[in-house]
């Protein structure tokens, strides 16, 4: 499968109003090749459309293209690290303001539909 890049969906980009979340979750090289690869939807079901640019993951709502999370890695010698986040705040595009809630669900989405696996 090949990896999911910005034209392969109809998206928008992030609003004016956001929030940066501070995150701190490491992964392995290998965890992130399947990261990397993102997600495009490929039934009405599928609520994401996720792809890697600039070593930052985006996470768009499929149906409507809104950019809802936009998480930065670092990486060093031994992993990469997912250091922050900003959430979209639109009120009128997406109705979470809590970080701490934006955080799980942002980690939650990497576990179960980029690496197949429960969340964490």
């Amino acid at each position: 499968m090949k990896a999911a890049k910005p034209t392969d969906w109809r998206i928008e980009a992030l609003p004016e109003s956001t929030a940066k979340i501070r995150l701190g979750r490491a992964f392995t090289k290998q965890e992130m090749k399947q990261i990397r690869k993102g997600l495009v939807p490929q039934q009405m079901e599928d609520k994401w459309f996720i792809y890697w640019e600039n070593d930052c993951l985006y996470f768009h709502r499929s149906w409507t293209g809104h950019c809802i999370y936009v998480a930065r890695f670092i990486e060093d010698a031994k992993e990469w690290r997912m250091i922050d986040a900003v959430a979209n705040r639109d009120a009128e595009q997406y109705s979470e303001a809590v970080d701490e809630i934006d955080a799980q669900q942002i980690s939650g989405l990497i576990d179960v539909l980029l690496l197949h696996r429960e969340a964490q």
